[in-house]
């Protein structure tokens, strides 16, 4: 399969799945809302917790669908690590704020929403290298959002 047909599939798989990415979206949004709005903090974490779950098995679905396309392991495990990796960084920044706002210390939240973006921005460019390293007819994310 070249790169043109690989974009093209993974568009597909992704109009397929973006009702479930914006409502698990949605989800994770209110509920970290919850937890940064009212009082009851250990519900409203619990609901946080379980809705970056569910986001998690669905975004690993996902990358599994991409990851299939390509004929490489290596550029397989990579794809897996990437969305792993995306979605461990928002969900520890989700968690570390909320907890930091628990502690009435919104000075650190701010710096750790700065040093989880600057270390997403960092992996993400590190993993789609190694990608195209691995398998260059895989199309980088770029290329297909």
């Amino acid at each position: 399969m070249n790169k043109q047909e690989r974009i093209q599939t993974i568009q597909t798989i992704r109009k397929r799945t973006k009702p479930a990415r914006i409502l698990s979206a949605v989800v994770t949004g209110g509920a970290f809302l919850a937890a940064h709005f009212f009082d009851q903090s250990i519900w409203s974490m619990l609901v946080l917790i379980c809705a970056l779950a569910v986001s998690g098995v669905m975004l690993g679905r996902e990358s599994f669908e991409i990851s299939r396309l390509s004929d490489s392991t290596r550029a397989k495990r990579l794809i897996r690590l990437r969305s792993i990796m995306g979605f461990g960084i928002i969900s520890l920044m989700l968690l570390m704020i909320v907890t930091t706002e628990l502690r009435d210390d919104t000075d650190m939240a701010l710096l750790y929403v700065a040093g989880f973006m600057l270390i997403g921005i960092v992996i993400e460019i590190v993993l789609e290298y190694r990608i195209h390293r691995a398998d260059p007819e895989q199309p980088m994310s770029k290329e297909y959002r």
